[in-house]
């Protein structure tokens, strides 16, 4: 179906940047989102922002004070409620055409049937249980998935599209009789479309990745965030909580790393990770969340290379990588 007039002018400047076929795409697809935490505001805006056809947001938890910190979708007025329905107004606001619904369900009540129904499915901050199970839902229906998260100075998110067939654009130079070599600065390109495709591997492939296997080259060129999430993630499985800003939990952050990477767990992560990495901070989740929602537009229209299949933030070195973790 073509786009209404309305739609080809509200969303003609990144009809121009990715082409009418890409915004259809776009406004045929249906998204889930769950956990409406900092980085999932930042995710809702911007997918909201660029015409996907629903989303809906997904989050059985209240708002909190400390939701102030990074979720703007919230009005103080409205903390307390639910997150999923305290986000509602403003995501509307921020573009009427798209239909946007909230779910105050807990996850784990849902049945798979529920989240095959969606095109992508994208997870925000919640544990590794819970995303094991929406990500194995996701990868044998053969639905988009995304995880992501952000501890303090550092964020990550994860990506299984499971086979992903996209157009790629590559720029490359011109041999002219005016400049015959390559290494002119006036050199003349031109942009050749290519079809091409990938494989991604579930996340319970992804997250048994053991890192005693890396050569020592590689080691060396993986995120500190990687082990930062191993760390957060068996925090949470002892504890049934997150890690608070307290030296009690920092201390037992310090004792799970060293059981975990034994003699190398300073030299693999260093104690000023650990004492940094609480909360949701606001700048974390902007850099973290536009990122994430620049390749979920990516994977569903189709257009340019989307991650595969990690990308690391780390906001100690103020660095951003991707990392293919199989």
């Amino acid at each position: 179906m073509a786009l209404t007039e309305d739609e080809a002018a509200v969303y003609d400047r990144q009809i121009r940047l990715w082409g009418v076929e890409a915004q259809k795409r776009l406004r045929d697809a249906k998204m889930l989102l769950v956990g409406l935490d900092g980085l999932g505001a930042e995710v809702c805006k911007n997918v909201v922002l660029t015409g996907i056809k629903s989303l809906t947001l997904l989050d059985d938890q209240r708002s909190s004070d400390d939701d102030r910190m990074a979720q703007f979708l919230i009005s103080p007025d409205r903390i307390g409620q639910n997150r999923a329905e305290a986000s509602l107004q403003r995501a509307r606001e921020l573009n009427p055409m798209v239909d946007i619904a909230a779910c105050t369900d807990n996850i784990d009540t849902l049945p798979d049937e529920y989240f095959q129904q969606f095109d992508l499915v994208c997870m925000c901050g919640y544990t590794k249980n819970a995303v094991l199970r929406i990500g194995s839902i996701c990868h044998e229906a053969n639905v988009k998935f995304y995880y992501g998260n952000v501890y303090g100075f550092c964020g990550f998110f994860f990506t299984d599209l499971i086979h992903h067939s996209f157009i790629e654009e590559i720029r490359r130079p011109i041999k002219t009789k005016d400049h015959p070599t390559m290494d002119s600065k006036n050199l003349k390109t031109e942009i050749i479309v290519k079809q091409n495709s990938t494989d991604y591997v579930g996340i319970n492939q992804a997250l048994q990745v053991d890192y005693k296997s890396f050569s020592a080259s590689r080691l060396r060129r993986t995120s500190r965030v990687f082990f930062l999430m191993k760390v957060i993630d068996e925090f949470y499985q002892r504890n049934r909580r997150t890690c608070a800003d307290s030296i009690i939990d920092v201390s037992a952050l310090e004792h799970i790393r060293s059981e975990l990477f034994e003699d190398d767990n300073e030299k693999l992560l260093p104690s000023l990770y650990l004492q940094n990495s609480q909360g949701k901070l606001n700048p974390i989740c902007a850099i973290v969340g536009g990122i994430l929602a620049q390749d979920v537009v990516k994977a569903i229209s189709a257009r340019e290379v989307p991650v595969n299949n990690f990308f690391f933030y780390d906001g100690n070195k103020s660095e951003g990588v991707v990392d293919k973790l199989s």
